[in-house]
């Protein structure tokens, strides 16, 4: 970090959520705790969550702040509306080139 250049952060992970809406994580997955003292599996999980963790350490190292985050996500909100409806406004492209951008030849 004193150099002021980038790194690389590997972490460890647990996907506390389903892959999908289609998705019955309940099939696989147990409403306890792996260890005693948490209210729940998701519980147990996000207190060890890399991301979290990682956030309250750039906190903590003055680098990064609740309010700015909130900020920069209103900005990208509304940056992204804003690309929408511009999207919007363009001409839906022909049926014929739906695949374009898929095959380099068209296997029909």
């Amino acid at each position: 970090m004193a150099e002021g250049r980038p790194a690389f952060v590997e972490a460890m992970t647990y996907r506390i959520g389903a892959h999908s809406t289609s998705d019955d994580d309940s099939k696989y997955r147990t409403q306890q705790s792996p260890e005693a003292g948490w209210t729940s599996e998701r519980a147990y999980w996000e207190a060890r969550s890399p991301i979290i963790r990682f956030g309250r350490y750039l906190q903590a190292k003055g680098w990064y702040s609740v309010r700015k985050e909130e900020e920069l996500r209103k900005a990208a909100r509304r940056e992204a509306i804003d690309v929408l409806n511009t999207a919007e406004r363009v001409g839906k492209p022909d049926f014929e080139e739906l695949f374009t951008d898929v095959w380099d030849e068209l296997p029909w």
